[in-house]
């Protein structure tokens, strides 16, 4: 449709000039024609009408206006305005009831020597049309002295004017060459508007130009639709603002394979660099309806390897900037989502939190698209092609562990690139089951230890460089290892290493180990295994590695739930690896996830073949550059609000908000309370609400269905009494246990570290209540050992959290926390038992025919 609108904009130019050109030519010929008259006056009421409309979109639409004057449409319209000019006098002359004798009249015009000619053309003189005199005076301005009257003169100096400007060398010289320089300075983004020209909370700012910057835009030029709780965008933007260092041009030209002619109208760049202090001042942050520090391009090819450092001074400048601005009492914090590439530096604010100045003037959401990807495809299971259809993944736990199942998930990555990395880390925060849980609580030790090891979760990591990649990764999350089973070894060396079930390192069984009191018969309470395989995916030994695992002959290998991430980064590589793995593997996998950075389109043509061939029918994309680039507001803000909620047990005396609506003055508490909370509460409470789906699969009854979010969703919308089903059934100890499963992987990532053994016995004995003198004695020598300047003892539990050990005494099995912390098992049962009104608040919002138990 606008396709045509512009083809129609462009036949009415060329018809208007056409039409011009011609009516002047035979306004010569023909002087005094009453149908060109009245054709004159008609392209004069055009021309005053289309003079009008130029002007205003110079005056009031300058984005626009550069926009046409960039594309060079300005030429055109140009050429149509010299040509309707003389036409637009004429009505207006016509209109002022001028006289064509007052600006041209001389009676002996015609003289010739003595004689004079004859009369009939000395009548003819004497009474020349208006329209002609005035393209007389328009094309030869060197005429004035012919005008009879005052009036007749200003007439004609103005048309002379206007005929020297349009006609002459200053339309070239001047108007073309400031078209010219403008044209220049806009395609390298040195134009710079003020806050007027995009209106107030009118735009949005998004500072750097990297892979996922449309991405980006077509989420903020997305329409909000009224009561959208899952909106993709802070306000209306009519305009993006993007700021980067790179050419202009061609960062242009990379947003036009992806945007809209449409949308691309809307992004105004700006080049500049993001930690200069003047041009972020430039950015007019404070009428901006959010931000985005996305940083430059950090791929291989001379991408920056500062880019995270870089977008966190960005950050602190930004809320210099608006605390400098930030006089209005109503002032209101600004969104600011900023990317980190990198897991290391993302990975910081989940054990730390941002200064004072940056909470005061700003909404900081860290994300990394890495974990964003990772997130969607274990929690969310689903994502869409570049068209919009939809993209399913089938879950790790398939259609849910029971808690009598003896299955166990085993998820193989290969490549341990940024996003393999990511799908791992997911990975661990994901896979707790019940069937563990429920391992946990069997009395006989020895049947205890069998049952947890054949229930156990294992990630498995193929990588060239997996030695080197194992010690960072393992030195990364020191504090996981210390407790976790792991293994190493080099596919094509050590032979033996390629029976799944050989020689696996356990820290609790380690002569040196100094956790064995935390658990009961010092066994191991983490419910993940971790190895790590070297070698190539075409190299004999990684085969062979891959049958043994796909194997359905031995027992481990039948109870398992097999699921492969192609995780490397070069397109052809992954689809390469992807296809010519073992035939027992696609036999065995559920299904087999491909990394696509660049595009699905080669995946998607391998399902849709029309060969059947079940070893593409598993494929499944990932990671695209056009998906989505964080999680949705849902998961990312509203859930985990909840969460925090209920953990914080504020609904005891103030309730459940009704609805998640700003109007609700409970949940204006809620969003008070999440404020105050530090940005590593916050990630916890994320990964608290990963969890719930998973959560809903382990407990239903019926598993006719693989019911991932889609399928949850679906049915709190259509059953309306599937909340008050849910209830009951998330109230068992195996889930409970479970969650602190979880919690216990969680806070290890995090960088905590479990008690000692003496440690321990100082929380033994204070929840117990005795002799607490002793206890105090014991605390001030261990405070004293440990560099401990705060002296109150009723702090001790945070006291520990914050050496440099940060050590939380509630790492530990189930059973241990009513030894060390009575109330910690009550906040696994609240949460769990918050879910179904968790789901509720938030997927039932607007919806009133849900019958839902007050006490839930």
């Amino acid at each position: 449709m606008k396709k045509i609108k512009s083809n129609l904009f462009d036949v009415i130019d060329w018809s208007l000039i056409i039409l011009c050109f011609i009516t002047m030519i035979l306004t010569f010929i023909f002087q005094n024609c009453c149908i060109l008259k009245r054709i004159g006056i008609g392209l004069g009421v055009i021309g005053l009408i289309y003079i009008f409309f130029i002007l205003c979109i110079f005056v009031f639409k300058r984005i626009k206006f550069d926009w046409y004057l960039a594309r060079g449409n300005f030429l055109r319209k140009s050429v149509l305005v010299v040509f309707v000019v003389p036409f637009v006098l004429y009505f207006i002359m016509m209109c002022w009831k001028q006289s064509p004798e007052e600006m041209l009249y001389q009676d002996t015009l015609y003289e010739c020597s003595d004689n004079h000619l004859e009369c009939e053309y000395k009548k003819q003189q004497e009474n020349p049309t208006l329209l002609w005199t005035i393209f007389y005076h328009y094309i030869d301005p060197g005429n004035q002295h012919m005008t009879t009257t005052k009036p007749g003169r200003n007439w004609a100096a103005t048309i002379a004017v206007f005929g020297y400007i349009l006609l002459n060398g200053l339309l070239v010289a001047v108007l073309i060459g400031w078209f010219d320089r403008r044209r220049d300075q806009w395609t390298k983004g040195e134009v710079r508007y003020n806050k007027r020209t995009f209106g107030l909370n009118r735009y949005a700012v998004v500072i750097g130009s990297n892979e996922v910057a449309s991405s980006v835009i077509k989420n903020l030029l997305s329409n909000r639709m009224n009561n959208e709780i899952n909106f993709k965008c802070e306000g209306d933007n009519k305009y993006i603002i993007l700021q980067t260092c790179r050419d202009a041009d061609a960062v242009r030209k990379e947003l036009a394979s992806r945007l809209t002619e449409e949308e691309l109208k809307k992004v105004v760049i700006y080049k500049a660099l993001r930690d200069s202090e003047e041009e972020i001042e430039k950015l007019n942050l404070k009428y901006a309806t959010e931000i985005y520090v996305l940083g430059e391009s950090t791929l291989l090819d001379g991408g920056e390897t500062y880019h995270d450092a870089l977008n966190m001074k960005c950050v602190n400048l930004i809320a210099e900037c608006l605390k400098d601005k930030n006089e209005n009492k109503k002032f209101k914090r600004k969104v600011c989502k900023v990317m980190f590439e990198y897991q290391t530096t993302y990975s910081i604010f989940q054990f730390s939190d941002v200064s004072e100045k940056i909470k005061t003037n700003l909404v900081f959401i860290p994300f990394n698209r890495y974990e964003s990807w990772a997130r969607k495809v274990m929690v969310e299971s689903f994502s869409n092609y570049s068209d919009g259809s939809l993209i399913t993944y089938t879950p790790l736990d398939g259609k849910g562990i029971k808690a009598d199942s003896d299955e166990h998930v085993h998820f193989v990555i290969v490549g341990m690139s940024k996003m393999g990395v990511a799908m791992g880390v997911q990975a661990l925060l994901q896979c707790h089951y019940l069937n563990y849980s429920a391992a946990e609580s069997v009395v006989n030790d020895r049947e205890r230890e069998d049952l947890k090891n054949k229930r156990r979760t294992r990630i498995t990591f193929i990588d060239t460089n997996a030695d080197k990649e194992k010690d960072f990764f393992m030195g990364r999350y020191s504090n996981l290892f210390s407790l976790t089973r792991h293994r190493y070894f080099d596919a094509n060396q050590d032979k033996l290493y390629l029976n799944p079930e050989y020689k696996w390192e356990d820290p609790m069984q380690s002569a040196h180990c100094k956790w064995r009191h935390l658990s009961r018969g010092g066994q191991n309470f983490i419910d993940v295994e971790i190895e790590f395989v070297k070698g190539e995916l075409e190299s004999k030994g990684v085969r062979q590695y891959l049958r043994n695992i796909s194997d359905e002959n031995k027992d481990y290998v039948k109870e398992s739930k097999l699921t492969v991430a192609i995780c490397l980064t070069q397109t052809h590589q992954a689809i390469a690896a992807s296809l010519y793995m073992p035939l027992e593997i696609y036999k065995k996998a559920q299904e087999i996830w491909v990394y696509q950075r660049e595009s699905s389109d080669l995946v998607r043509n391998l399902i849709d073949t029309g060969i059947k061939d079940r070893r593409y029918k598993k494929l499944r994309p990932f990671g695209m550059l056009y998906g989505e680039y964080m999680s949705d507001r849902k998961h990312e803000y509203l859930m985990p609000m909840l969460v925090n909620w209920a953990y914080s047990a504020e609904y005891e005396k103030k309730g459940w908000p009704k609805s998640i609506s700003d109007d609700d003055t409970v949940m204006k508490n809620v969003r008070g309370s999440w404020r105050e909370l530090k940005l590593f509460k916050q990630c916890s409470n994320r990964y608290f609400v990963d969890s719930i789906y998973l959560k809903i699969r382990s407990v239903m009854k019926d598993s006719s269905q693989c019911l991932t979010y889609t399928n949850i969703i679906e049915l709190l919308r259509n059953d309306n009494d599937f909340i008050n089903k849910l209830k009951p059934l998330l109230g068992n100890t195996n889930l409970n246990i479970s969650e602190h499963n979880r919690w216990d992987i969680e806070q290890l990532l995090f960088g905590y570290s479990p008690c000692d053994e003496e440690l321990d016995d100082i929380f033994k004995r204070n929840n117990k209540g005795e002799d607490m003198e002793s206890i105090r004695n014991d605390y001030a020598s261990w405070k004293r050992n440990n560099n401990l300047n705060i002296s109150s003892y009723d702090k001790i539990k945070d006291d520990v959290k914050e050496t440099e050990c940060r050590i939380h005494p509630n790492i530990c099995e189930y059973e241990h926390l009513d030894e060390v912390d009575s109330e910690a098992k009550s906040y696994d049962e609240t949460l769990n038992g918050a879910i179904p009104r968790i789901l509720h608040l938030v997927e039932k919002h607007n919806a009133h025919n849900v019958d839902i138990d007050r006490n839930c």
